[in-house]
């Protein structure tokens, strides 16, 4: 249920494509309603939803920590990218697949800032690569754009849902997954209970948004 200030934590690479149009519309129905908006990881958004912090939550990351506690939501299949540095031999493929990543090292994330990140890419190159990934530790960096750009300093490359894609960050290239099947699901979490006119309206609002 929300509360005077409804909280909301998400993903920031995901808001362009389905957080901002939705409050565009709960704005119009709402106009005085104040929103609390929080850019966090998915393992801040697993804790603050469990300690009543945060009302809604928009993350890729941490079904299997949160469905059984709240209410879940997928709201799109997002397909993936690689990101490259630019100097990569494969940088200027206009897509790749998986099986052509087997020689790479990929980016390793923690599992307390993104958890299960590291198991999706392990999944998506036995499954569509048939090899185990050999992974680089990125260490615990603060943001998206951070990661990515210490990946093009060490020559290490990373897979992503495609609504990155719109981040520029020096000497990195983002290219297609030709893997079609290698999808993202991006969610909807939030608190169990009685849901409120203005969350119901917003969730609403963002079940409509576009599916990718």
């Amino acid at each position: 249920m929300f509360k005077p200030s409804p909280r909301i934590g998400y993903v920031a690479s995901a808001v362009r494509a389905y957080l901002e149009p939705a409050l565009v519309v709960l704005r119009r129905t709402y106009p005085k309603l104040k929103i609390k908006m929080l850019d966090q990881t998915p393992a801040e958004m697993i804790n603050e939803l469990r300690r009543g912090e945060i009302d809604l939550a928009l993350t890729t990351h941490g079904m299997d920590l949160l469905s059984r506690d709240f209410y879940t939501h997928k709201l799109a299949s997002v397909p993936g990218i690689v990101a490259l540095p630019l100097d990569h031999p494969l940088a200027y493929q206009k897509e790749i697949s998986i099986s052509r990543l087997k020689n790479e090292c990929f980016a390793r994330t923690s599992d307390n800032v993104v958890p299960g990140y590291n198991q999706k890419i392990v999944q998506f190159c036995r499954r569509f690569g048939k090899y185990h990934p050999r992974f680089v530790s990125t260490g615990r960096p603060k943001s998206l754009a951070e990661c990515l750009k210490f990946c093009a300093k060490v020559d290490v490359i990373s897979m992503h849902p495609d609504f990155i894609s719109h981040i520029r960050v020096p000497n990195v290239v983002m290219i297609p997954i030709t893997d079609k099947q290698a999808t993202w699901d991006l969610f909807l979490v939030w608190q169990r209970g009685r849901t409120s006119d203005p969350l119901r309206a917003l969730l609403d609002s963002l079940q409509l948004a576009p599916k990718c």
